[in-house]
């Protein structure tokens, strides 16, 4: 799947394979793999990795893993959203405890 040549428009291989994964080839020759799924009947699309850094077999493995976690009933993008906050939300707080209630208390 990495073998192929970029166009002028973004383009979507889709695997034979595994349902879901896609490998999105850019016009710059930039390759991502991709899972693509739906959540509460609405589309939505899980970045997996670049595809520099990850071969076909372990895209696949990574979506079947994702694709069980769909099943079960998670929303994995939102998820993976909501952790991505979880660090930044920590650091605002203590920034915000540093900063304003030390004021506040003297």
């Amino acid at each position: 799947m990495t073998s192929v040549k970029p166009k002028s428009k973004r383009v979507l291989y889709w695997d034979t394979v595994q349902p879901g994964l896609v490998l999105q080839v850019e016009p710059t020759g930039h390759k991502t793999y991709k899972l693509y799924y739906r959540f509460e009947r609405r589309p939505r699309w899980f970045h997996i990795a670049d595809a520099r850094a990850v071969g076909l077999k372990a895209a696949r493995e990574v979506a079947h893993k994702k694709s069980e976690e769909v099943i079960g009933g998670e929303d994995i993008q939102a998820t993976k959203l909501a952790a991505g906050r979880v660090g930044t939300f920590a650091e605002v707080a203590e920034r915000y405890r540093e900063e304003f209630a030390s004021r506040c208390s003297a």
